[in-house]
């Protein structure tokens, strides 16, 4: 008996898209079989039932004809005169219903027997990112298995008896204790996958872009606190400033570009260059007070350096 914790499968009718199994500790694992297909069909336990159905293309036997192709490459290839897949489905189904396991080649039907049963009825796109994002993040699947235990809530799929009738009919049966059936339904919108990706290249750009304004304001600060005491420091300090510009004025947020011009001021300030500190100190004031915002950072700021300019202004007339 296979044994595994969760299952994911996401269907439409009884078509499988898509699915994962996963361990004890969420973490999706791999099926033995190098080619195995999912098919839902009908059992005479009048529910649907799970089949992995493993599929080793060696030879066929099929109304008690076998037809086998030449090993090539010597590798084992089968060939039938009819489409594999129809014939493959149709075998597959008639195994299912009548227990007749002589019309198939080398197929394993692998029943799933979960403990309990969860079923999601979501939107198509709303079903593709879940699996997405359950396939990548173990967080997510710690997460949304919590959320379906909270407010869908997992029921019984099967009892003992079915089991163990089960068990004396099939050889091997992957036992799931919980199993997640996503229901696929129609998306009432259909997405714009050409606009998709162009808003994409928007939000990487802007994402980019924030993260190179943090990291260049944590160096600022770091060579702004040095700049009292050394001049290349400040220097150093206010070519970061302009570059924190650039990088606002490409944003588009002239409250964040009127910091970085405040930053520059500072600089200025450092360097001993009063005049046109005060300068770009009045004009961001003034700015700051025509564009009535919420931001009074930026009122703050120009109120912290403008003292600072007194005080320097007091001690070079000290020094006279």
């Amino acid at each position: 008996m296979m044994m595994a914790h969760v299952l994911l499968c996401t269907r439409v009718k009884d078509t499988i898209l898509d699915f994962q199994i996963f361990s004890h500790g969420l973490a999706p694992t791999c099926i033995e079989y190098t080619n195995v297909l999912v098919r839902i069909y009908d059992h005479d336990v009048q529910q649907d039932m799970f089949f992995f159905v493993q599929h080793e293309p060696v030879s066929i036997i099929y109304n008690n004809q076998t037809i086998q192709q030449p090993n090539n490459n010597k590798k084992n290839v089968s060939y039938v005169r009819r489409s594999s897949v129809d014939l493959f489905d149709e075998a597959a189904l008639e195994c299912c219903q009548r227990k007749v396991f002589d019309i198939l080649f080398r197929v394993s039907l692998i029943p799933v027997l979960p403990s309990l049963k969860c079923n999601v009825d979501i939107d198509a796109h709303l079903a593709a990112l879940i699996f997405k994002h359950f396939m990548t993040s173990a967080v997510f699947r710690r997460r949304f298995i919590k959320l379906i235990k909270q407010w869908l809530q997992f029921e019984t799929a099967l009892d003992m008896d079915l089991v163990t009738k089960i068990g004396n009919i099939y050889s091997v049966v992957l036992y799931v204790p919980y199993l997640i059936d996503i229901r696929v339904k129609g998306p009432k919108l259909h997405l714009s996958v050409g606009w998709c990706k162009r808003i994409e290249c928007l939000v990487q750009k802007r994402v980019y872009m924030e993260e190179l304004m943090a990291w260049l304001s944590t160096l600022g600060g770091a060579f702004s606190s040095m700049g009292d005491y050394f001049d290349h420091f400040a220097e150093m300090a206010g070519k970061i400033s302009l570059k924190q510009l650039k990088v606002a004025i490409e944003m588009g947020n002239p409250m964040v570009a009127s910091r970085c011009r405040l930053f520059y001021a500072q600089s200025l300030m450092q360097r001993g260059k009063l005049r046109q500190s005060k300068t770009i100190i009045r004009s961001e004031s003034r700015f700051a007070s025509q564009h009535n915002t919420n931001d009074q950072q930026v009122i703050r700021i120009c109120q912290a350096l403008w003292s600072k300019l007194r005080y320097l202004y007091t001690c070079r007339k000290k020094n006279r």
